[in-house]
């Protein structure tokens, strides 16, 4: 805990409480996850006056400890989602707090480094929004890497100034909103017409830039177009795995059942069929379904005619079991990809036998295609999906978690009537992760996503618009397969095209999206750059003005030891 003096007491500093909770307000709730008008605001006038609220403390530690406050409460708000103990139990408020003073911390200490409070000029501002760049970007190193709630994430409410993340990525967002706040910060204090006019600009330039680039996108000619049937389920959990409630588990094969009845309202000429994260239990490869139910499924919805097309169970993993052959999730995928004449990507569990290692994957079938591609998620969640620390077992043990995933080892490509780039969940939060399948030769990116352990928050919206920054980060359009939501379709632009609505506890909402998109993509300076742009420049900003500090110090020092020294002279002559 920081001791303060009495002349240095939170409470009875110099603290503007209006402008305080005013901005609070705006930052807590300023993301397209919840209002979009805070979300301008915040972006452009949020943070500047937080600032303007403490500007009036005289000491540095007080203004420092008021900044790690106030974090800390946007934080509480904004990770709120995380709040759910229906699946999570009680130890995940422990969590919550633990990132939320972390944040809090980081907080604390970008004002304590720069003081744009209190010094207020150009190099500070730019210093203050390069350093917290820094400290956002450091959090790739956490773990699995922690990626939620970084502040360029306010811009996301209109697809204009997200044209700045096909740039600079989602931390050059973070990097312009807080040079921005802090150009209107010095705007507040002095009321002079060239800082009015620098604010104006690096308000209007990120709508100029984006206006530009939609134009020339759409201007492109002739563009081919993909049709896709995007599938929610609205499956919860203890409805898929029996572990969780044996009474409202369903069984396998009426799951499968609801996806055909999904299927039976899109129209039958389809480029690709996408399912979400683990959208059945038991595996691809457990033959937990007599091959007769199959048959008579196939007649009842497609008539005997289709019967008689089903896929041979002997080259598709099927068993024989007394006689009768008994075939797996992905006999029956691969007989939907055969019926649809189109792709089919979904999400199930992968048990790799030669290695006795469990995978989350994502695999891809091709209409009569006896081989299906398989990718395994990279990028796994700590404690749900595996655990960092062997100390940890105990208490996942206590939760019923008994089994856990190994990594993949590669960002995932599927070759198909374009090529498709993976992401499993969590890993559509890491440029990073997207921009390598780019690099690849992605077209279109494909999420597959399971937000159900998070029931009835704001996580289904947050992740949503994480993969809508991608999209436009890497210039390709977005395709989102999810179990409760947000199933959606979005453009190379960030241009939501068609989406279905959040399944709710209380009201499910399952269905089969279907949406026709051209294929317009981009070439994008972060495809090519990556984070390396905005990482560099942030450095060498935060470089210069910290050594700009330091020399300034140092002759301050000099100074102050020079007249200390003429001082004791002119004494000690007195003395002769």
């Amino acid at each position: 805990m920081v001791l303060l003096s009495s002349d240095q007491i939170l409470w009875k500093s110099n603290l503007k409480i209006l402008p305080f909770f005013l901005s609070w307000f705006l930052c807590a709730f300023g993301q397209p996850a919840r209002f979009l008008s805070c979300s301008f605001l915040a972006s452009i006038l949020g943070y500047a006056l937080f600032w303007y609220a403490i500007g009036a403390i005289s000491s540095r530690r007080s203004r420092a400890c008021w900044a790690g406050i106030w974090f800390f409460l946007v934080s509480v708000v904004q990770l709120s989602w995380m709040i759910s103990f229906e699946y999570q139990g009680a130890y995940i408020l422990i969590f919550h707090l633990f990132c939320c003073l972390f944040l809090g911390g980081q907080f604390a200490l970008l004002e304590w480094c720069v003081s744009l409070s209190s010094v207020c000029s150009y190099p500070a501002a730019f210093a203050t929004a390069s350093l917290w760049t820094l400290f956002e970007w450091s959090r790739l190193f956490l773990l699995c890497g922690f990626t939620w709630n970084p502040v360029g994430l306010s811009l996301a409410y209109s697809h204009y100034p997200l044209a700045l993340a096909s740039i600079f990525g989602v931390y050059g967002l973070s990097f312009w909103e807080l040079l921005t706040n802090g150009a209107v910060l010095l705007r507040m204090r002095t009321w002079h017409g060239n800082r009015a006019l620098f604010a104006l600009i690096l308000t209007g330039l990120p709508f100029l830039l984006g206006y530009v680039r939609e134009k020339r996108i759409d201007a492109q000619s002739a563009p081919e177009h993909l049709s896709v049937a995007l599938v929610q389920t609205s499956l919860y959990p203890e409805q898929k795995d029996p572990h969780l409630d044996p009474s409202s588990f369903i069984y396998p094969l009426q799951q499968w059942i609801f996806v055909l009845d999904s299927l039976q309202k899109v129209p039958s000429s389809l480029d690709l069929i996408a399912l979400p994260e683990v959208a059945v239990p038991f595996g691809a490869y457990n033959p937990i379904y007599s091959w007769r139910s199959i048959r008579d499924l196939w007649q009842c919805y497609f008539g005997d005619e289709a019967s008689k097309r089903l896929p041979n169970p002997a080259l598709y993993g099927g068993e024989k079991v007394h006689g009768q052959w008994h075939v797996t999730n992905r006999y029956v995928a691969q007989a939907v990809a055969n019926q649809y004449d189109a792709e089919l990507i979904l999400g199930l569990d992968h048990f790799d036998s030669k290695r006795a290692m469990r995978f989350n994957g994502a695999f891809h079938f091709r209409p009569n295609q006896v081989f299906a591609s398989c990718y395994h998620k990279c990028i796994l969640v700590p404690g749900g999906e595996y655990l960092p620390f062997s100390w940890l077992r105990g208490l996942a043990a206590w939760y019923g978690i008994v089994g856990t995933y190994e990594h993949g080892e590669e960002p995932g490509i599927f070759e198909g009537r374009v090529p498709w780039g993976m992401s499993i969940c969590y890993e559509e939060t890491h440029s990073y992760f997207l921009r390598q399948t780019r690099q690849m030769g992605a077209k279109a990116f494909i999420n597959l996503s399971n937000d159900a352990w998070f029931p009835d928050g704001s996580l289904a919206w947050q992740h949503f618009h994480h993969g809508r920054i991608r999209g436009v980060e890497n210039g390709v359009p977005l395709f989102r397969a999810t179990n409760t939501g947000l199933t959606a379709a979005v453009d190379a632009l960030g241009r939501v095209q068609r989406s279905l609505p959040l399944s709710y506890k209380n009201e499910r909402i399952a269905g089969a999206l279907f949406v026709r998109m051209p294929l317009c993509t981009s070439s994008t300076i972060y495809t090519h750059f990556g984070d390396l742009l905005i990482v560099s420049i942030a450095s060498i900003g935060y470089g210069m003005f910290w050594f700009c500090t330091f020399c300034k110090s140092k002759a301050t020092w000099r100074k102050a030891l020079a007249e200390k020294i003429a001082v004791l002279y002119l004494r000690m002559k007195s003395y002769e």
